[in-house]
């Protein structure tokens, strides 16, 4: 908001300057702003154009009526619109009709020959050799351009038909969010006083540098690290903050935590305890393997005994 605030400033200026009162170029910008809100048309795109006109000397009073014809014979399309303007500014530049703007023109979309050679009476075979031969005044394509936009001509109402569509309303319906948000902007500037602060700001900013500058070079490396000081125990300290916070979780589930580690401390204890009974288990069982194994050859030799007796 405040950024389209300053931009819409800075429009002022221009055309303050470009019409040496910046109570017209005030009243300009807003004029803009308002033709924006009504068309497909962007009000970026409208200034640009309206800058191009100015500089080919089109009058201030005849600014929007020439937009909008341009507008209507570029049907809404913001390209269309500048390249129109810029081939008719040069027209009127030169006072005269050239066959190269003419040109441009019509691959912008729009190609009065018909409309000229109506109004001078020619046929439009003869319209282009008198084009050529430097013969049409520029005030025959100025009213070619009313009379093609005008009720009855071929682009009639073009921006209006244009603004129907879903590109034109979604341009139109974002020069109006822009003209909200420039109001708010223009308060905020306003209320808070920012132009005032900005050049404090910037006061105090070339105070600042002035006063560094005279310093001894010990000063300036004692300052430097003084600042670098501030800036790591700013960074430590947001560092304990989110270290406290990390504490604050570990604290907050403690209780879970410490459940958790007994379960896997009994777990473990109850898996070390069956590993005693069973080795033990295993050791007696191999202990009763050995005994067996002696008394069954202690029988053995028995037996052999008693059959060698016999």
């Amino acid at each position: 908001a405040v950024k389209l605030a300053g931009q819409s400033e800075t429009s002022k200026i221009e055309f303050g300057t470009m019409l040496q009162d910046d109570g017209k170029g005030a009243e300009l910008v807003k004029q803009i702003q308002r033709f924006a809100s009504d068309t497909p048309l962007a009000a970026a795109g409208i200034e640009r154009v309206a800058r191009t006109l100015l500089q080919f000397q089109v009058a201030q009073e005849d600014l929007l009526p020439i937009m909008k014809q341009l507008g209507d014979a570029a049907g809404g399309n913001q390209d269309k619109f500048a390249r129109l303007a810029l081939a008719f500014g040069q027209m009127r530049g030169t006072g005269q009709v050239t066959n190269e703007e003419l040109n441009q023109m019509r691959e912008a979309g729009f190609y009065p020959l018909a409309e000229m050679a109506k109004i001078v009476g020619r046929d439009v075979s003869v319209m282009k050799d008198e084009i050529a031969k430097g013969n049409v005044p520029f005030r025959v394509l100025e009213q070619a351009l009313k009379d093609a936009t005008s009720a009855g001509g071929r682009f009639n109402d073009g921006m209006a038909r244009a603004s129907k569509g879903l590109e034109g309303l979604t341009s139109t319906m974002g020069d109006d969010l822009d003209s909200l948000r420039r109001t708010v902007g223009e308060f905020i500037v306003d209320s808070f006083e920012l132009k005032e602060g900005v050049k404090q700001i910037s006061e105090g900013a070339k105070t600042t540098e002035k006063a560094f500058s005279g310093l001894h070079g010990s000063i300036k490396g004692l300052i430097i690290i003084v600042g670098v000081l501030v800036a790591s125990l700013m960074f430590l300290a947001v560092t304990w903050k989110i270290g406290s916070s990390m504490i604050g979780i570990v604290i907050a589930n403690y209780a879970h935590m410490t459940n958790t580690f007994r379960w896997v401390t009994g777990a473990c204890a109850d898996y070390t305890k069956a590993l005693i009974i069973n080795t033990g288990a295993a050791a007696r069982a191999g202990y009763a393997n050995a005994t067996l194994s002696g008394a069954v050859g202690a029988a053995g030799g028995a037996m052999r005994a008693a059959a060698a007796s016999s």
